[in-house]
This record gives C-alpha cells, sequence and structure tokens, in this order.
C-alpha cells in the first residue's frame, strides 16, 4: 500500500478518536445475560417517526413542516465511536448449536409485520420470520421488542479466536487504483481486494463493492470499513473457508450519500455503478454478470447500496444495508433537490413505485437501539410488500463503530452465500436464504477444525 494512503488511514484513526471524545459519544456497548426469546417484530415505524438527530450525538432537532427542508437537520454524523460491547476483548464461550435460518433460497425473508404494508395496505400473510427455525432465539430490550444478542452471532471476536490472534499464512492483497471518472469530472481512488491465489489463478471472481459512511469532521472514506479489520475477517475466513474467493472494492465518496447530486453536483451514482464498476470489470478479471456483483454499505452507504442497486439493476443483483440511515424529504440535504429528484434517489420512493425489487436479494440489519432502526423497517415492509427477497436482523447494538466490527463477519458470510448462489428466483435474484454463522457454528464445527497453524503477529 502507498505511504500516502498508509499516513492517511492512520491520521485518519487518530482524528477519529479525538473527534469521538470530542462529540461526546457514548463508549460503552449493551449489556450481557440477557433472556433469550423469539425474534419478532411488532410493527414498522413510520420513517417520518425516527429521531432526526443532529451532528452532536445526542441531541436532537425538532422536525420541519411537512414538505419543508429542514437544513438544521443535516449536519454529518460524528465519527463512530470505538467503544465495545461489554466483555469485548474476552474469550467467548463457544456457540451452543442452536440453528437459525431462513425458509429456502428464492423466500421472502422478512419479520411478520400485521397491518402495516407499505401504503397503508397489509403485509403478505405468507410473509415468513426472519429468524423461523423452531428454538431460535433473541433476547427482549428494556422496552419490549427483541434483538439477537451479539453472543449468538459470528463475531470479530470470535473469528480472531480462531486464529489466537494471529493471521493465516495465506493471505489477499490490497491495491490502490486511480483513473479518470466521467461523472465527477476528475480523477479518482479505489482500493481493491484480491483474494489469496488471484495471481497465479487464471479464473473470474464475483465482486463486492462496500460504501463507506458519512464519518465526520475528522475524516471519511475507505478507512472507515479498513479500520473494522476488514483485512483480517477476509484473510481469516478465506483461510477457513467460511466465505468463497471475491474482489472487494472500497471507493471513496465523501459525505455525498453515493446519489446524483442536484443543480449539476457530484454525479456518485454513476460514479459508481458506471464508471467505477467499468474500470473494476477492465482491470481485474471479474465475472461481470449482474447476480455476481453485490454493493452493500454502513449507514450512509446502507442508504447508497439501496438506491444504487434499485437504480441500476442490471448491473447489482444483491444489496446489503447495515444500519442505513433513511431520511425523509424533510430531514434530507439540499443536494436531494426537490421532491421530485429525492424521489429519485429515495430507497423507499423506489420500492414502491415499480417491481424492480424483486430482481434483487436483500440483506438488512439494524441495532435494537439505533435511532435510526424506524427507517429500516419501513424499508422491509415496503419489500415484503413488493414480495422481494430480503433478510432482515435487529442486532444488538446501536449506531457505533464496534457495531459494524463485530458483525462484519456476518456481512461477508451473507454476500458470499448470495454471490456463490447456485440458483435464482423467477425474477432473477440470487436464490439465497442467508443462514447466520453464528446459528451452524458449535463447538466442534468448523471453526474448531479448520484453524491450525495461524502466523502469529
Amino acid at each position: 500500500m502507498p505511504a500516502s494512503l498508509v499516513s492517511r488511514i492512520v491520521l485518519a484513526g487518530v482524528c477519529s478518536a479525538a473527534a469521538a471524545g470530542w462529540f461526546g459519544v457514548r463508549l460503552s456497548g449493551p449489556g450481557e445475560g440477557r433472556t433469550i426469546l423469539a425474534l419478532t417484530i411488532d410493527r414498522p415505524v413510520a420513517a417520518s417517526e425516527a429521531p432526526v438527530t443532529s451532528g452532536v450525538a445526542g441531541a436532537e432537532v425538532a422536525p420541519a413542516q411537512p414538505g419543508v427542508r429542514n437544513r438544521a437537520a443535516w449536519q454529518p454524523s460524528p465519527v463512530p465511536s470505538a467503544g465495545t460491547p461489554a466483555g469485548r476483548g474476552q474469550v467467548i464461550p463457544p456457540l451452543n448449536g442452536s440453528t437459525a435460518t431462513g425458509t429456502g433460497a428464492g423466500a421472502v425473508v422478512v419479520p411478520p409485520v400485521p397491518g402495516t404494508g407499505a401504503g397503508g395496505g397489509s403485509s403478505p400473510s405468507s410473509v415468513p420470520p426472519s429468524i423461523g427455525a423452531p428454538g431460535a432465539t433473541s433476547a427482549t430490550g428494556p422496552a419490549g421488542g427483541a434483538f439477537i444478542p451479539y453472543s449468538q452471532l459470528f463475531t470479530a471476536d470470535r473469528l480472531e479466536a480462531a486464529f489466537d490472534g494471529g493471521l493465516p499464512a495465506e493471505r489477499g492483497e490490497w491495491r490502490e487504483e486511480r483513473f479518470f471518472s466521467r461523472a465527477l469530472n476528475r480523477e479518482e481512488a479505489y482500493m481493491a481486494w484480491l483474494p489469496p491465489g488471484y495471481v497465479d489463478d487464471q479464473g473470474t471472481y464475483p465482486t463486492l463493492y462496500l460504501l463507506h459512511g458519512v464519518g465526520g469532521p475528522a475524516g471519511f472514506g475507505v478507512e472507515e470499513w479498513l479500520g473494522y479489520a476488514l483485512t483480517e475477517d477476509l484473510d481469516r475466513m478465506m483461510a477457513l473457508r467460511l466465505i468463497e474467493p471475491m474482489i472487494v472494492i472500497l471507493p471513496y465518496g465523501e459525505q455525498g450519500y453515493w446519489m446524483n447530486h442536484a443543480d449539476g453536483g457530484p454525479q456518485w451514482a454513476d460514479f459508481v455503478a458506471v464508471d467505477l464498476v467499468k474500470h473494476v470489470d477492465a482491470t481485474f478479471r471479474t465475472d461481470p454478470q449482474r447476480d455476481k456483483r453485490a454493493v452493500g454499505g454502513l449507514s450512509m452507504g446502507g442508504h447508497g447500496s439501496l438506491q444504487l442497486a434499485l437504480n441500476f439493476p442490471d448491473v447489482f443483483a444483491i444489496a446489503g444495508a447495515h444500519s442505513p440511515t433513511i431520511r425523509t424529504f424533510e430531514d434530507s440535504p439540499d443536494f436531494f433537490g426537490d421532491q421530485k429528484w429525492f424521489a429519485h434517489y429515495d430507497p423507499l420512493s423506489l420500492i414502491k413505485s415499480s417491481d424492480v425489487a424483486r430482481r434483487i436479494a436483500f440483506w438488512i440489519d439494524a441495532g435494537y437501539e439505533d435511532t435510526w432502526r424506524s427507517g429500516a423497517e419501513t424499508i422491509v415492509s415496503a419489500l415484503a410488500a413488493k414480495r422481494a427477497p430480503v433478510t432482515y436482523k435487529v442486532l444488538e447494538g446501536e449506531h457505533e463503530g464496534w457495531y459494524w466490527e463485530l458483525y462484519l463477519p456476518e456481512y461477508l458470510s451473507f454476500y458470499s452465500q448470495a454471490l456463490h448462489a447456485d440458483s435464482k428466483t423467477l425474477q432473477g435474484a440470487p436464490g439465497v436464504s442467508a443462514h447466520l454463522l453464528g446459528s451452524i457454528l458449535n463447538s466442534t464445527g468448523i471453526v474448531a477444525a479448520s484453524a491450525s497453524a495461524p502466523e502469529t503477529h
């Protein structure tokens, strides 16, 4: 990796920690020892009910009048904290072997949400729950509702423990590429991760595009994903054969929501879906089929991945949104334009306006304590009404850095399953049931048997 990029990553990490302290981001995480119950979602909360947060953690801004943009609502979020849940860093006991799976390839996998479907109607009665196996478990929150506790998932801690803190001997390779983007009318850079064996192999690979979040005053960009141990997770999961080989692309998107800005502003959507995809396919041995191309993102990037897949269904057949920040028109930035322009990049409007969502396999997750969760649930309800294939998970946690870092192995598992799916729905979406790794691994399972001879630091 060029020295300039390394310096940027180190500087961003230092500034992120400082910014988190300056903005008063809470560093503590969820508690332990909660009772395990069945996962249910009582109802999706309308996006208009979601708290409108300012740039200072914990502060709230009064909602604007309907149809009138509240400019005070748009403040770039503070850099996610490095906080961790209680017990982080300790040896986590083996999984108990309980199963929690979907209902088969191509099925719509969402929680039942009676009487609250998109458009005011009822959700389809045939929609199965997100975790549908008998005895599937989750924990309850203090105000009711349920979530899957991190102790029941295959987290980054478990993955690291399988290697005693070390790394496998065979690792992938990051490359920094630069090219001229017509959409942005300037040169842009991106990072590409090539799996072990890429140089010697002559085969083609599916591609995963990961979009970063807004970040904060200290910085933003690919450093966010790299800071959440993406490199280590990819190498370790490849060594354990928990994921199949893929190419991973990390673009830079500033704080522009990965959309084409109104009034001639930066065209971030075209940059990713047209210019970047074209350059990646021309530079690396990718499989250019749409069902071999996924886009995912966290926070702002989750909003971006949804609208990019919906606006470019011939490019992306798989979309993952991790804690997506779904905004109403009233609390959107000025670059979302007028209401007509806004609707073209609003995931909810895009889902309701056509049946294109049925061509895409979706994964959406949100923390139980995430103030943006209501928006995610509105999206899930709209997808269910369209009978689009979607897996939705409510996980323990909030809108914090530790959340994305800990659950990244589960995200990578989904993308691998979807990119290597051997079936499709009638509408062309990859047939994936999105089994959680934490539900199928136990003390004598794959990890215990495969994590041998790690290379220590």
